[in-house]
């Protein structure tokens, strides 16, 4: 192949290179402005906050925003799915020296559903262990019948195209 041969498609790929490096650069002077311009507009240092401080530079105790502040609204109005709980020592006296508030939302599914529906199978099944399984020949029969179910299985998936 000549040498001449490359030469167009090579000059296209220097002229494409250098509007992609023009392109690049003007960026590059638009970002360095932008950076120049807002020094210029806040020219002391940033003050510092916490991540979590919710935009208080200098939050106090009293000052407290947690995520039970925000759920509240939802927890109110499902508390009847939610079963929220709460705990509240109220102060007492003229000049009252303690006063308390703890609230908590057990997750519905896990405690009120699953967990004591597994222990409930639980304790069923230890005491049908303790009567069923006393014999050797329940116990045989059980495992009669776990290998037909096997075979039956194998059977029918086997069947199948």
């Amino acid at each position: 192949m000549a040498a001449g041969a490359l030469a167009g498609p090579a000059a296209e790929a220097a002229a494409s290179a250098a509007r992609v490096s023009l392109v690049a650069g003007v960026l590059l002077a638009l970002v360095g402005g932008l950076v120049l311009w807002r020094r210029r507009l806040l020219p002391g240092p940033v003050p510092r906050a916490e991540t979590w401080g919710c935009g208080y530079a200098h939050p106090t105790p009293r000052m407290q925003y947690t995520g039970s502040s925000l759920a509240e609204l939802l927890v109110l109005r499902f508390g009847w799915a939610f079963f929220p709980r709460a705990r509240i020592v109220p102060p007492r006296g003229p000049f009252p020296r303690a006063a308390a508030f703890a609230s908590s939302v057990p997750d519905t599914v896990l405690d009120v559903g699953i967990a004591p529906a597994l222990a409930w199978l639980g304790a069923l099944a230890g005491r049908a262990r303790g009567r069923l399984l006393r014999t050797v020949q329940f116990q045989a029969f059980l495992l009669v019948l776990g290998l037909a179910g096997l075979l039956l299985w194998l059977a029918v998936a086997g069947a199948a195209p």
